[in-house]
């Protein structure tokens, strides 16, 4: 099986902790005009510690199998695209990623509104009658029933211990991750998690935790 899905990266993706004085707060504030401006609130004064001009975010979407990531591609690298993942960049990262599966292979997505309608069908029916290739949908609303949704956790988190000042080591820092941070021992641990939660879920049991945002080890 071959899990299928796409997620964002940008400059505002900052560390989630900070350090302050005893008594003072750590902020982190976004705007219009700036990625990220760390501040320092002291005697009232904002003590800037970094600022990045503001950019349109780069788009990873990836196909992950128990081994790792099985192909991926880079949207707006180039900051150049006004808007985000749409159904036709979508249907064509699944015909490029037809074309490097064996045949028989299960790709399975979610349900998100750019992976449907009349492209997506035909796409669909094309990798069936060439490769017999199969494309499922996981249930709605079921994104800790999916793998890749806990490796693009892993790599955001890899991704801003990095820091990446500008857009080319962001590009850079997310293909790292993808290679050093995914590996395949990791890539199996996140099936094998998954798994254990189908048959609750088939059950129609109570699932509880911080499922996604605590990535399983």
């Amino acid at each position: 099986m071959i899990f299928v899905d796409e997620s964002g990266f940008n400059l505002h993706s900052g560390r989630a902790f900070g350090y302050a004085p005893s008594g003072k707060s750590c902020f982190i504030v976004f705007n219009i005009y700036f990625q990220v401006t760390y501040q320092l609130l002291t005697q009232g004064q904002p003590a800037v510690l970094s600022l990045v001009p503001k950019a349109k975010q780069v788009t990873l979407i990836g196909a992950l199998s128990d081994d790792g990531f099985v192909y991926h591609e880079l949207l707006n690298a180039d900051n150049t695209k006004a808007k985000g993942v749409g159904a036709d960049e979508f249907c064509l990262f699944l015909g490029s990623l037809g074309a490097r599966l064996p045949n028989d292979s299960i790709i399975i997505i979610d349900n998100a509104p750019i992976h449907r309608g009349d492209r997506f069908e035909e796409v669909k029916k094309s990798l069936q009658a060439s490769k017999s290739i199969s494309l499922e949908f996981l249930p709605p609303y079921s994104l800790f029933l999916n793998p890749i949704e806990y490796s693009f956790h892993s790599i955001k988190s890899f991704v801003r211990s990095k820091q990446p000042p500008n857009r080319a080591a962001l590009v850079t820092e997310i293909k790292n991750a993808i290679e050093f941070a995914i590996t395949a021992e990791k890539s199996s641990h996140f099936f094998s998690h998954c798994r254990r939660l189908y048959r609750p879920c088939a059950e129609m049991q109570e699932i509880t935790g911080t499922l996604l945002t605590s990535p399983p080890e």
